[in-house]
């Protein structure tokens, strides 16, 4: 079972103030830019927090009193960041890819807003070729024809492509 997963190693948090997470979802591999598979499966999750869980214990036992808490804290994070990979396994048709990036503030002004549903959501841009889009998956929503119909429309405008990707309109249910 060790075997399985091993591939899929996610670094040490070091330790920040108060991080932000920025996800970037990708579809396969690209070249460049160190991306890891989401994990849908629920034994592998369990796997991988027993690993981490194991790993940090045998660390805790280890510590002295200075060096608990930072490792408490390491720890955490550590969770947090390998729960970011965790996505229900009805969008594993996605085979999604995450980069998750983890910063304690924004000094070099990478961080974007955009408006979301409820408040702004912070991003970054990636440069990535256009060639790397082989399938583009709508969510969950309302109106999928609607949605898929206009991603045709703003694709074909706004890029020129040698080859257009793939739309497909994916089987989880919507959730309002």
């Amino acid at each position: 079972m060790a075997s399985r997963l091993s591939a899929r190693r996610i670094r040490p948090v070091q330790s920040t103030n108060r991080p932000f997470f920025i996800k970037l979802y990708i579809n396969g591999p690209v070249p460049g830019n160190p991306s890891v598979e989401s994990i849908y499966d629920r034994d592998d999750k369990i796997f991988e927090i027993k690993e981490i869980l194991n790993r940090y214990f045998e660390l805790y036992l280890r510590a002295n009193t200075n060096e608990k808490l930072s490792l408490l804290d390491n720890l955490a994070k550590q969770i947090m960041l390998l729960a970011s990979y965790f996505k229900h396994p009805s969008f594993e048709e996605e085979k999604e890819r995450r980069i998750v990036i983890i910063n304690k503030s924004d000094k070099n002004g990478i961080l974007h807003f955009r408006e979301g549903k409820y408040s702004l959501v912070p991003y970054i841009q990636v440069p990535i070729k256009r060639e790397f889009i082989k399938i583009i998956y709508i969510g969950p929503t309302v109106n999928k024809d609607l949605a898929k119909k206009s991603l045709e429309i703003f694709i074909k405008n706004e890029y020129e492509l040698a080859s257009q990707p793939e739309i497909l309109l994916s089987d989880s249910p919507y959730r309002p």
